[in-house]
């Protein structure tokens, strides 16, 4: 479990399982660029080697600029927000993975930030690819060091997704040096140490976890019969908290539902973009969203999705929908406070 004895600040958030991908494209930068000013040395250097290399080093920037927007910290992490030595306001923490830190998802984050302006920091603490061993082991304690009033959990993701497909799984294993492969079991354990850590250190803070989103918009799919069986250890652990008045359970995943069967049928959400394809769309996403002014509904248009974008990660409209389920229970544990 995290140690949250001692003050500390924040590591900068990493960028775990992508350093490969920076390296190998910041190198070919380095290589083609060099290759483009030695031809430029010469009066007679040759006009297709130079055009050849002009275009790489174009090809390669715009490669290491997109990875760079898709993993860079959120704009208020943690160590921002301590090395800031913020304060003031209260702190609504926000936990979870990609979707949650949104490179390539849906900005909900800031749509909250939006929504409550003035009256609390929104500060994410949240990690493309990260599951909930790394979140309990590690995460809680960086953001703990913010003094978080209110803490929104959405994780969880990641582990299902390798349960669903082992070689995803073994994946984040690997890349976060888990002690337990991902499972059903590990994913109740660290869960309830999550919840546990926030309860503890932080004895006057609310909390809510969100069920798991869809994955993929077909809600009869084998991925999501795996998000639903998730979900039910999400309503398990959380109900042992009820009694402290402290925990909640923001249900994420029947909002995306409602939302789907009222505007899609049935036929359109199984011909819809399965999960297992989403890693084909990022490329294609970032150029878009990034450069070329799309919205992530527009994205997630040509795919048959209406609250994704990928079939993993939400598109605006799916990022509204959880914006409003945040913005429910803060507003209500605000209104509470108000009233004492």
């Amino acid at each position: 479990m995290a140690k949250t004895s001692a003050s500390f600040i924040p590591p900068v958030q990493p960028r775990t399982g992508f350093e490969k991908d920076i390296l190998k494209y910041n190198g070919l930068l380095v290589v083609a660029a060099l290759a483009l000013a030695v031809n430029q040395l010469y009066n007679d250097g040759h006009a297709v080697i130079r055009n050849v290399s002009f275009g790489l080093v174009v090809i390669f920037s715009l490669l290491s600029y997109l990875i760079d927007l898709a993993t860079k910290p959120p704009k208020l992490d943690p160590h921002t927000y301590v090395k800031q030595k913020r304060g003031g306001k209260p702190v609504l923490m926000m936990v979870g993975d990609s979707i949650t830190h949104q490179g390539l998802s849906g900005k909900f984050n800031d749509m909250v930030e939006k929504d409550f302006k003035g009256e609390v920091d929104v500060v994410v603490c949240a990690q493309n690819s990260i599951s909930s061993e790394t979140v309990a082991k590690e995460r809680v304690s960086w953001s703990l060091q913010c003094n978080p009033s209110y803490v929104s959990i959405m994780i969880g993701t990641n582990d299902i997704k390798g349960i669903y497909n082992p070689d995803w799984g073994a994946g984040t294993k690997v890349n976060f040096n888990l002690s337990d492969p991902v499972s059903y079991t590990s994913y109740r354990k660290y869960l309830k140490q999550i919840i546990e850590q926030y309860m503890k250190a932080s004895p006057n803070s609310k909390v809510a976890v969100h069920t798991l989103p869809p994955m993929g918009e077909d809600l009869g799919s084998s991925p999501n019969s795996h998000i639903l069986k998730a979900n039910e250890i999400i309503h398990q652990v959380v109900s042992s908290f009820l009694s402290t008045g402290r925990v909640s359970v923001i249900d994420t995943f029947g909002a995306l539902e409602k939302y789907l069967k009222d505007n899609s049928t049935e036929e359109e959400r199984k011909k819809a973009m399965k999960v297992d394809d989403f890693s084909s769309v990022g490329p294609e996403a970032l150029i878009k969203y990034n450069l070329l002014g799309y919205s992530y509904d527009d994205i997630g248009k040509r795919f048959g999705l209406k609250v994704m974008v990928d079939a993993l990660h939400l598109n605006d409209t799916g990022a509204r929908i959880v914006a409003d389920g945040v913005g429910a229970w803060l507003r209500g544990e605000l209104e509470k406070k108000g009233r004492k």
